[in-house]
């Protein structure tokens, strides 16, 4: 018969047999003491007993195997069970450790001791044999239970992250905007920030005609799940409603009957939809109970004018009665609209901007801030003001018509990007199997022949071109050399992926013009997120060569200038503007958009190389960056880059805020890391130039490059 309570009267019924396997450490300098202790602790079901018998074995046990519970007694020779107490509370990983103390003292101060040493609860020697088995099960029950509570809260974390991703993809991403702007002549600032994991905030963009752009911002009552949901069930019915979109109060009149069924009762949405037209120079809207935003002119405060958005929430009413507001949004006039937690939130002294406050702050903004400014000049100010944590999801979006009207470059079509992989398959078989859940479109060239074909196929986007050494490393360095020789094809990223076994030297392949190294063994996971942070690097890249090569027509020389910079869209454009003055200008804007980035995501915002990747694999970049933009700490950061024309070589100086970094191991973690999603940056730079040095604390970096044939020593 087994002591005790039965460890299936304390848990639940599926966590008896985790308590009955649990790993139990006796320490004890008696060995007569263990085999009693380990005797009862058989009886009681425990299958998993171990011994040591002082304080040093003890240690040295934890921490080969880590145990789910130790059996401590106090009184021992070379080192007591306070100092092992001690120790074992100083290391992170056993600070949480059940310690159960056995000691003949029974004195308070005694007791006082063993907690103030960390012990988790006490038994008196001689030992109640039922009473330490019953401690026992309810220390290891306690465990398994906040084990298995945990472990539900990560998977229930995890799960409200990727229903955040999806969210987020709801919302317009960058390549469409760009190509909104080229199409309609605007200029389009925007901003969103959820409340918590999941939001009830959506904006966007439908695209009615040639000369015909609706917007529309949405807030669905309350966040978290419940708002997350009704947003998708929003979005998705939208885009059944396009072809009523040019009418603004039939647009919105089709989309309050669908969700009026659909909605549960005492949910709804405050919703602005506006048209603009530019050719009649107009806006055609209707609101649901919407903040309501503001058309202006930048740089004249007198001319601002509020929208009217009054009317019924979507999904409360089946007569809502919609009708179209117009007015004229001729060139040279912005329009701001935003959520009503700008109005709502309150300051440090606990007061809220409302209407009147907020219109005030909008006015002073816009006599001061130029066209692509008003936005964030606004929240910056609206941050500096509110300490606490907003209440719910912030959602601001502005659209501006220049004057001059705005051209942009040809931008290729990146939509249908493949990955070219040389293998015979037998290295990345699964691999690739795994990738293809990702969306990955692969296409395979077994032999040298393929390769050729592939890469020479017009019709084909690469977006990685992936060696497997075991089968093309032969012929690696010929087709690096035809890769980096094509315009067309240079800014591709190049992956190896090899054996631990391969003998090829790692600063060869890197020497030669591959990008990232990664071993036949890395988990899918480490794989998928140096694909994506390479497929996105590249839209970047040729993007950024389109826009540099449209903007050198033309261009003047500049013989020297120095320039600042506060956030990673300056950056983009300084590096495209400078690029444009030397003779080699996608090379240059290239390398300089990866140091003038650096400079703004490591140097002024602080954020790291490892909070980069994890930023980059929840694809929350882009929204942290904007966060701390707005954050008082951040706002009066700055970068500067230094340009100097020589005789033989241009000269950039660019220096950042920040703290600095180990320069050499940054680029030797990348290298040797196959997961690593940050540092290609730094490598990529320093290939494009001819030399490339840090000075200070690696806050510093002085870039050259070599024209005319000259080189650089």
């Amino acid at each position: 018969m087994k002591l005790g309570l039965q460890p299936k009267s304390v848990i639940a019924e599926e966590l008896a047999e985790s308590l009955h396997s649990a790993r139990i450490l006796v320490v004890d300098d008696l060995s007569v003491m263990c085999k009693m202790i380990g005797l009862t602790l058989k009886k009681g079901g425990y299958t998993n007993v171990s011994f040591a018998y002082d304080g040093n074995e003890a240690l040295e046990a934890i921490a080969v195997d880590m145990p789910d519970l130790v059996i401590l007694d106090i009184n021992m020779p070379r080192l007591n069970g306070y100092e092992v107490c001690r120790k074992l509370r100083s290391q992170p990983e056993t600070a949480h450790l059940p310690i159960l103390v056995q000691s003949a003292a029974e004195t308070d101060a005694e007791r006082v001791k063993v907690f103030e040493a960390g012990g988790t609860d006490f038994v008196s020697k001689p030992i109640n044999l039922p009473e330490m088995l019953a401690r026992v099960s309810m220390h290891l029950g306690n465990k398994f239970l906040i084990k298995s509570l945990s472990s539900f809260r990560e998977r229930l974390q995890s799960e409200l992250r990727l229903a955040r991703d999806m969210q987020v993809e709801l919302l317009p991403a960058t390549n469409d905007i760009w190509r909104i702007q080229k199409k309609y002549s605007v200029t389009i600032d925007s901003f969103y920030r959820a409340s918590s994991e999941l939001g009830g905030d959506l904006w966007g963009f439908v695209e009615v005609s040639d000369t015909q752009l609706g917007v529309y911002l949405i807030d669905v009552v309350g966040h978290g799940v419940a708002a997350a949901l009704n947003t998708f069930r929003v979005q998705a019915l939208m885009t059944r409603l396009k072809a009523l979109a040019s009418d603004p109060s039939a647009f919105m009149t089709a989309l309050n009957s669908a969700l009026v069924d659909i909605f549960p009762t005492g949910q709804y949405a405050t919703m602005f939809y506006g048209v603009l037209d530019t050719d009649a120079d107009t806006l055609t809207w209707c609101g649901g109970a919407a903040p309501r935003p503001y058309l202006m002119t930048p740089g004249d405060s007198q001319q601002i004018q509020t929208i009217d958005t009054r009317g019924v929430p979507i999904g409360i009413s089946r007569k809502p009665g919609y009708a179209n507001l117009v007015t004229p949004f001729v060139k040279n006039q912005l329009l701001f609209a935003y959520s009503d937690v700008l109005l709502e939130t309150p300051d440090i002294v606990g007061e809220i901007l409302g209407e009147e406050g907020l219109r005030q702050l909008v006015q002073q903004v816009n006599s001061r801030a130029k066209c692509g400014q008003v936005l964030q000049e606004t929240l910056r100010s609206f941050f500096e003001k509110t300490k606490s944590d907003l209440k719910d999801d912030l959602t601001a979006v502005s659209i501006f018509r220049s004057s001059e009207g705005i051209a942009f470059p040809a931008l290729p079509d990146l939509e249908n990007e493949q990955i070219l992989i040389v293998s015979d398959g037998a290295m990345i078989c699964s691999a690739l199997t795994a990738l293809k859940d990702d969306a990955f479109d692969a296409i395979h060239a077994s032999d040298m022949d393929d390769v050729g074909r592939y890469l020479t196929d017009d019709s084909l986007v690469l977006s990685t071109v992936i060696f497997d050494l075991s089968v093309s490393g032969d012929h690696l360095d010929r087709w690096i050399k035809f890769i980096l020789g094509h315009a067309h094809l240079a800014l591709l990223p190049i992956v190896a992926v090899r054996d631990m076994s391969d003998s090829m030297n790692l600063g060869h392949l890197y020497n030669s013009g591959v990008t990232k190294v990664v071993e036949v063994n890395v988990k899918i996971a480490g794989l998928r997120r140096v694909l994506k942070t390479f497929a996105r690097d590249h839209k970047l890249m040729i993007n950024l060569k389109r826009d540099v090569e449209w903007r050198a027509t033309g261009s003047q020389q500049i013989s020297e200038g120095e320039f600042r910079f506060q956030s990673r869209a300056e950056a983009y454009d300084l590096a495209r503007k400078l690029g444009t003055v030397t003779s080699d200008p996608v090379r240059v804007a290239i390398g300089l958009t990866e140091l003038l980035v650096n400079a703004i995501e490591h140097g002024c915002f602080q954020i790291g190389a490892s909070e980069k990747s994890r930023l980059i694999d929840q694809d929350r970049l882009d929204e942290e960056l904007n966060v701390r933009h707005m954050r008082p700490e951040f706002r009066d950061r700055f970068a500067t880059v230094k340009y100097t024309r020589g005789y033989d070589f241009i000269e950039f100086i660019i220096t950042d805020p920040g703290e600095g970094f180990d320069y050499e191991n940054q680029q030797s973690a990348f290298q040797n890391s196959s997961a690593a999603a940050s540092g290609r940056g730094l490598m990529m730079a320093d290939q494009l130039f001819t030399s490339l040095a840090y000075s200070g604390k690696g806050n510093i970096v002085i870039a050259r490059i070599a024209f005319d044939g000259i080189q650089i020593t």
